[in-house]
C-alpha cells in the first residue's frame, strides 16, 4: 500500500489519515522484519489452553512487548486493518484475545482496558428487562411450537386408529 502511494504521488509529505507517525514506524519495523520471510500463521480459533507464545514466535512476542501500551495496541489494530496487513492485524488481535482470556471476569476486562461505562444504572436495568422479556417470548414460542407438535402427533394417532 505504501509503495503504491509513493509511486502514485510525487508529494514529499505522505498522509495516512488513520495512522499516526509512531504507529507507522512500528508497522514498518514489522514489515521490514518479514520482508524476506512469512510470518507464522496463527490458527483460529486459538485453543483455550494455548497462550500467545504457543502460537507465534519470539520476535512477534518481543514486538508486542515493545507495543504493550493499550493505546499503541489499538493504533496497531487500526493501522493494520486500514493498511490491509492481515498478518499484523491477526497477531495484535490474537494478543488482545489472549489478554482477555487470562482475565477472570467482564469487570476485570473493563478495568484492564480502561473501558468507561457510559450507560446509566437505569439503562442497564432496561436492557436486562428487555433481554428477559425477549428470552421469555422465545420460551413461550418454543412451548407453543411443542404444543402444536404434540397436538399434530395426537391427531395423527387418532386418525390412524
Amino acid at each position: 500500500m505504501i509503495n503504491d502511494l509513493l509511486e502514485n504521488f510525487s508529494e514529499t509529505e505522505l498522509k495516512l489519515s488513520e495512522v499516526d507517525g509512531d504507529t507507522l514506524k512500528q508497522v514498518i519495523i514489522y514489515l521490514d522484519h518479514y520482508k524476506s520471510t512469512e510470518p507464522q500463521k496463527i490458527a483460529k480459533p486459538i485453543p483455550s489452553e494455548k497462550k500467545l507464545s504457543d502460537v507465534t514466535d519470539k520476535w512477534d512476542i518481543d514486538f508486542l512487548e515493545n507495543n504493550k501500551d493499550l493505546e499503541e495496541i489499538k493504533n496497531l489494530i487500526i493501522a493494520s486493518e486500514y493498511m490491509r496487513i492481515s498478518s499484523l492485524h491477526e497477531l495484535v488481535c490474537c494478543h488482545v484475545g489472549c489478554i482477555m482470556k487470562d482475565l477472570d471476569s467482564a469487570d476485570d476486562i473493563v478495568k484492564y482496558f480502561g473501558i468507561i461505562e457510559d450507560i446509566t444504572e437505569e439503562e442497564m436495568k432496561k436492557m436486562e428487562e428487555d433481554d428477559y422479556l425477549e428470552q421469555k417470548k422465545e420460551r413461550e414460542y418454543e412451548q407453543q411450537k411443542k404444543k402444536e407438535h404434540d397436538e399434530m402427533i395426537a391427531l395423527h394417532k387418532t386418525s390412524i386408529n
